[in-house]
């Protein structure tokens, strides 16, 4: 990354980094300042999302059967984009925290996601996020 991305240490908070499993010199890292994309192996780096609301990025999936699709979450909900991290949409029907922390894509079953939130516990998608249910949880207060 060049040192004119890099404007806080906010933006030294590396979230994940993932690379497209379509096209190997794609790489995606989400920061705490925002999602930045290489598509040469890493030699440049661009920005991409900046029409996300909120910068503040906790967790990134790279759909594993469509090329270009990407999630994420953050202090906003879930987001997706379909063409590579040109355009996004909003996925936050039936969630009832929008701080979302852990992303994950079912190993079993692609449409099946689980969202983990800072405030309201776990959720469950199986429809790539379309909707989300709570997912009762064995934990408890003891």
């Amino acid at each position: 990354m060049s040192p004119d991305i890099i404007k806080s240490s906010r933006a030294l908070s590396v979230t994940a980094v993932l690379v497209d499993q379509f096209e190997p010199d794609t790489v995606y890292a989400s920061t705490l300042t925002g999602l930045y994309k290489t598509t040469d192996g890493g030699k440049a780096w661009v920005r991409i999302g900046q029409s996300l609301q909120d910068q503040m990025l906790f967790s990134m999936i790279l759909d594993r059967t469509k090329k270009g699709v990407i999630y994420l979450g953050g202090r906003e909900g879930v987001h997706r984009s379909e063409d590579g991290g040109s355009t996004w949409s909003t996925l936050n029907t039936g969630l009832a925290t929008l701080n979302i922390r852990s992303l994950v894509q079912s190993p079993t079953d692609p449409d099946v996601f689980y969202a983990g939130t800072n405030g309201s516990g776990l959720y469950r998608s199986k429809n790539r996020g379309e909707t989300w249910e709570v997912v009762p949880t064995a934990l408890s207060k003891q």
